[in-house]
């Protein structure tokens, strides 16, 4: 499980390395090579990338994720996504910036917006899915893991933007 866990780290690293890249050159007003700006995982990396987070769904919730039909493209850009959402929360936590900031609730529904693209989901049940995070270890590990107090700064962030959408 550690071994899956770093291969993820490592994979999140290079993503927000790549994520960086882009915004410096978009700063700078260059182009940046299309190839670099897509890199991602293959089909077989992803496989091996959930496969200790299957193990865990299989273990404590009797759910197996479908890694039969995974669309490579199409998770590099979830992944994508959710490095730049959580990198922008964590940046957010350590600068202290108040869960009900007009930037947070504006990054969470903008994260929402792109989680509904393909799956049934809103704000409620976006701060579901955050409080559950908290209970389960492993989801809340890997949050932690890249910022202290970012898995309850989410959950908190995600009842207070629920809240304004009643």
């Amino acid at each position: 499980m550690l071994e899956q866990q770093e291969l993820l780290r490592e994979r999140q690293d290079s993503i927000m390395h790549t994520l960086e890249d882009t915004i410096s050159h978009e700063r700078k007003r260059t182009r940046m090579d299309a190839a670099k700006m897509f890199e991602g995982l293959n089909k077989e990396e992803w496989e091996r990338a959930l496969e200790a987070q299957n193990e865990h769904l299989q273990e404590n919730y009797n759910y197996q994720l479908d890694t039969e039909h995974l669309d490579p493209i199409e998770m590099n850009k979830k992944a994508e996504e959710a490095a730049a959402f959580l990198q922008f929360m964590a940046t957010a936590l350590k600068d202290n910036v108040s869960v009900n900031d007009d930037k947070v609730l504006k990054a969470i529904e903008q994260h929402v917006q792109f989680l509904g693209q393909d799956q049934d989901i809103d704000a409620r049940s976006f701060a579901h899915q955050s409080r559950f995070y908290l209970s389960d270890e492993f989801h809340r590990t890997m949050l932690e893991a890249q910022q202290t107090g970012l898995s309850y700064y989410v959950c908190i962030a995600a009842k207070n933007y629920a809240s304004t959408k009643k």
